[in-house]
This record gives structure tokens, sequence and C-alpha cells, in this order.
């Protein structure tokens, strides 16, 4: 009997499922041929962590040092990050490390404040916290910016809110005043 090549090559995959069955992973829970112990995504993550636990055992001191140095960067990081806050706050609280309205100078409870809003600044600084003070080093200190401490911050934010939503109010009422007639 002649089979057609597409007939044939059915017969060869309906072979091979029969033989290599899907059956799941003890690991993952994801499938794998029931010759392996594992799936390939677990054969693929095991053998590099025996990769990695050889290496560590023959080389001890290489951890202490990788570990030193990633704390002495982390360290420097945040020493350079204080020092740099310190500087742009000072900048920026008229040469004195105090909110400019109040004279509040406690270095914890100060923040960079724009002085006509964020959205003036958008296409520029999109920044916030840390990013905004390597920003305005970077910058060379632009112009628009104040040291104000939280309370001043939060109490001018809110004036704003509350200037928009009373200009709002007065639009609505304008509009309902008006006659079409």
């Amino acid at each position: 009997m002649k089979h057609t090549r597409k007939f044939l090559k059915k017969q060869e995959l309906a072979k091979k499922d029969i033989n290599q069955q899907s059956i799941t992973c003890p690991k993952c829970k994801g499938t794998k041929a029931s010759t392996a112990k594992l799936c390939r995504v677990c054969t693929t993550k095991a053998i590099k962590a025996e990769k990695q636990r050889r290496y560590w055992q023959t080389h001890p001191d290489a951890r202490v040092l990788k570990n030193r140095r990633l704390r002495e960067t982390s360290l420097e990081r945040k020493q350079y990050y204080e020092v740099l806050r310190r500087n742009v706050l000072t900048h920026y609280g008229d040469g004195r490390l105090a909110c400019v309205q109040c004279g509040f100078d406690m270095y914890e409870a100060l923040d960079i404040d724009h002085i006509e809003g964020v959205k003036k600044y958008i296409g520029e600084a999109k920044h916030h916290g840390k990013q905004l003070i390597f920003w305005l080093d970077r910058e060379g200190y632009p112009d628009g910016f104040q040291t104000l401490c939280r309370n001043c911050n939060w109490l001018k934010w809110i004036e704003a809110r509350d200037k928009t939503k009373l200009d709002r109010a007065n639009k609505y009422e304008g509009r309902q005043n008006y006659n079409y007639g």
C-alpha cells in the first residue's frame, strides 16, 4: 500500500508522542519529557546553580571581597547623596539650611519645592526626590526652586488645590448665569 508523505509524517509524530509523553516537572509543575528528570528550564537553572556553588567552594575569598565592595560602594553613594542634598538645600535656602518661609532648620524635614509648580518644569525635569537633587546639581542649580519644610510645602499644595477648586466653581457658576435666549 502506498502512503503519502503527510500520512507518514503524522505516523512518525504519533510514535514520538507515545515515546515522549508529557509529564509534569516535579519542581515547577511544567511539562517535561517522560525520559527526563526535570523540564528544560529547571535543568538549566540546576546546572547554573551547580556551577556557581562549585565556584564559591573553590574561591571562598571572592565572596568576602564581593560583599565588602558592595557595602563600600553603597555607603559611598549614600554619603555622596547626603552631601549633595545638603548643598542643594543650602543653595535654595538662600545660603541657610532652613525653610525660606518659616525658618525651620531640621535637615530631615526639608524639601525642594518648585516655586511655580511642577507643571512648568514637566518638559525639563520629571524628577522628584533623589532624582530631582541629582538633576539640580547636574543642571547647575537652575532658578525656580526653593527650600521648604514639609509643613510649608504641604500648605502651599493645599492652597493651590483650593484655589483651583474655587476657580472651577466660579467658572461653572458663570455658565449657569449665562442667558442663551
